[in-house]
């Protein structure tokens, strides 16, 4: 028994250095045969893959900075707070500023009270300037009526100097009474005074009006230099909408002081402290960080050579140490339309975002992450290894195991993954076993013996 044992181990030994060495073992009818390894001709989903790797980052971020250097004195937020677009974060110490705005407000109350007073005074000169005009059409309308007496006058002194003499010839001729004819002569010297007046007052009027129009005159030159003189000076109006402009940007700086959120998202980063200055942080970091954190993407750049297999909308499986062995899924949601010089090399990268479809807390900004893009992909296919794939005068072959003797057969090749070729013929079938490495020295009726990869060589009665 004892030698039977030792004598299946000298059999082993010599099979195992045999394999090893790929030496060739003899069959029963003294035929030699070579020991070779096989991987199995097996059906399934073929994928080709790009792998990336890059950061994860928020849909959107914001370092939060004060451009005003004022002591913080407080805080509505910390770490880990959600947040809305226009909250106050931080309020810092407005003192001075507001004590600005009350003193620049004064100013300038009292500047446009000094402006209206000045805008008074030309309006009451100018209303000056009405009177002189409403006195000089006075006169001239005492004129005017100063001269239709007198024309009036004179007609009635016509009329008196007719009837006299018209009375003179009844008198004469005895056709009248004395007394008539009297009568006459007293109406034409009383007309002739009525007159000799009314000329007069004519003469008084025209100098009246002569005088009231050099009144005006002189008047209304007074006046445009007392308008000018009292008229606001553009240069005073103008200092006034300067310090208006003033106010409201100091009414601004004021709003400035209440430190608020540019966008809606997570509070990730605290910096400010209260009772130091806005700017007054470790390193010069911002007050705050905010992150939307609605969406997240893994940035990740992609080779020159692999971009051509880049489409949007492509599956993306997503891996990372903070993961263990899960994955999260993705897809390819933006392509850089231009490249850029790689950091690690001379070679052109392209950036690409791959949008997260898979929530995980863990995979939080700035993590490390690795990224499978599924290019391409066959459903049930024929697939082996690549390995097994024998090229020969530009034609592909498989070294099939068929009854311990190798049959080789002409295939075409299909998708390629990392480690498996898709093999399109219809001689090959599930379940085939090929040649593992083949080499040129292996032909058709080549005798083989089947190792199992570990140095054993299975049995016939084993491979049924």
């Amino acid at each position: 028994m004892k030698k039977i044992k030792k004598k299946w181990i000298v059999v082993i030994v010599v099979v195992v250095i045999l394999s090893i060495l790929g030496i060739k073992m003899m069959s029963k009818d003294n035929t030699p045969q070579t020991i070779v390894e096989v991987n199995k001709v097996s059906r399934g989903d073929l994928q080709t893959l790009v792998e990336v790797k890059g950061e994860i980052e928020a849909n959107d971020s914001a370092e939060i900075t004060s451009a005003y250097n004022y002591e913080v004195i407080s805080i509505g937020v910390k770490e880990g707070d959600k947040v809305q677009k226009g909250q106050i974060l931080a309020t810092l110490d407005s003192k001075t500023i507001e004590d600005e705005i009350t003193i620049l407000k004064k100013e300038i109350e009292y500047d446009i009270l000094r402006l209206k007073e000045s805008y008074s005074e030309v309006s009451n000169i100018y209303k000056s300037t009405e009177g002189l005009k409403l006195s000089t059409n006075n006169a001239k309308l005492s004129e005017d009526n100063a001269k239709l007496a007198a024309e009036n006058a004179k007609n009635a002194l016509d009329t008196a100097i007719k009837n006299e003499q018209k009375q003179q010839e009844l008198y004469n001729a005895d056709a009248i009474a004395r007394q008539e004819l009297d009568s006459a002569i007293d109406a034409k010297n009383q007309a002739q005074i009525s007159y000799n007046q009314a000329l007069v007052a004519y003469e008084q009027a025209k100098v009246a009006y002569s005088q009231a129009k050099e009144a005006e005159k002189r008047g209304i030159h007074d006046i445009k230099t007392s308008i000018n003189q009292a008229t606001p000076k553009k240069s005073a109006v103008e200092a006034i909408n300067i310090k208006k402009q003033t106010l409201l940007q100091k009414m601004k700086r004021l709003e400035d002081l209440k430190v608020k959120a540019p966008i809606t998202g997570t509070v990730t980063r605290v910096y400010a402290k209260i009772g130091r200055n806005a700017q007054d942080t470790q390193d010069h970091k911002p007050m705050f960080v905010i992150e939307d954190e609605s969406k997240k993407f893994l940035l990740a750049k992609i080779g020159e050579y692999d971009i051509s297999n880049i489409k949007l909308g492509q599956e993306v499986s997503i891996s990372a140490d903070v993961l263990g062995k899960e994955e999260v899924k993705g897809i390819v949601d933006r392509i850089s339309p231009t490249g850029e010089k790689s950091s690690t090399s001379n070679n052109i990268v392209i950036p690409i975002k791959i949008l997260l479809t898979q929530s995980d807390s863990r995979l939080i900004t700035g993590v490390t992450a690795k990224a499978k893009i599924k290019t391409n992909e066959e459903k049930s296919t024929l697939k082996i290894p690549f390995e097994s794939i024998y090229n020969q005068d530009g034609k592909n072959y498989l070294l099939v195991v068929e009854n311990d003797t190798i049959r080789k057969i002409e295939v075409r090749t299909g998708l390629e993954s990392s480690f498996e070729t898709q093999i399109i013929s219809p001689d090959i079938k599930e379940g085939m076993s090929v040649v593992k490495i083949p080499d040129e020295t292996m032909t058709d009726g080549t005798k083989v013996v089947i190792s199992d990869g570990q140095n054993n060589v299975k049995k016939e009665e084993d491979k049924k």
